[in-house]
């Protein structure tokens, strides 16, 4: 699997892509519930701490370009400490990914598909991720780098042609209403989401250049975390803070 190996760009776009897809999707409208109109703020404060786990997760990983948090827990704390750093983290990936396939096949079914039963759709995501894996790890950084800019083009021209009907008096009073308690509280879905960026300590070992790796995923927070603030702007601004607060995909309104 190792001899697989990704450039710096097919990282930047496997990052950008997961972190913006899962994030507007399941963040938005929780983080607009608890910090109403000020969830762009939120999401400004998720993507600073986005960047502060994706600094030391590659740092980290600098330490042992050749291999994965796997490897290096049991070489770092022992071997029964290191499953025990271990395990909680792989328990977390296959949570997040259940959460997102479930999610996902809730918003196909309620906008696309509504005839379809939930669990024919999870099936096909389930069989699609078997086959990528399968596959190997350059194959989906492939795909992500020809997806990405499709993604972020898309998001684009929907800013675009949504922008007429916006009602920016919507994004007021800033802060006075909500206080930091609440945008701190509103900013903790998507920082669970934008910190999914502690992925790259199992991903640098395959870099062409490791050395590329903490550029590369800084800069892949920052671009999804500017689209997602962007995005929850022209949300509330067409939907109002109330609306979007009380959607069940506030993306998809």
């Amino acid at each position: 699997m190792k001899d697989m190996k990704i450039s710096g760009i097919q990282m930047f776009w496997m990052m950008a892509v997961m972190e913006f897809v899962m994030a507007i999707v399941l963040t938005v409208t929780p983080a607009v519930a608890a910090a109403k109109q000020d969830a762009w703020i939120s999401f400004l404060v998720a993507t600073a701490v986005g960047v502060l786990i994706a600094s030391m997760a590659t740092k980290l990983g600098l330490m042992f370009p050749d291999q994965t948090l796997v490897e290096y827990a049991n070489r770092i704390a022992g071997k029964w400490m290191g499953k025990i750093i271990v395990v909680p983290f792989m328990v977390y990936l296959y949570y997040v990914t259940s959460i997102v396939i479930r999610e996902s096949s809730d918003l196909l079914a309620t906008m696309v598909l509504p005839r379809t039963p939930t669990w024919a759709l999870s099936l096909l995501m389930i069989l699609l991720v078997v086959y990528g894996t399968y596959q190997g790890i350059e194959v989906i950084a492939r795909c992500s780098e020809v997806v990405g800019p499709i993604i972020f083009l898309t998001a684009i021209i929907v800013i675009i042609l949504v922008f007429k009907d916006t009602n920016w008096e919507w994004l007021l009073p800033v802060y006075s209403e909500t206080g930091w308690f609440g945008i701190l509280k509103g900013a903790l879905p998507p920082s669970t989401l934008l910190g999914d960026c502690i992925i790259i300590t199992m991903l640098l070992p395959f870099m062409q250049t490791p050395d590329e790796g903490p550029s590369r995923t800084i800069w892949a927070v920052v671009f999804s975390g500017c689209f997602l603030t962007l995005f929850t702007l022209v949300i509330l601004a067409t939907l109002s803070p109330k609306l979007a607060g009380e959607s069940l995909f506030s993306v998809t309104c």
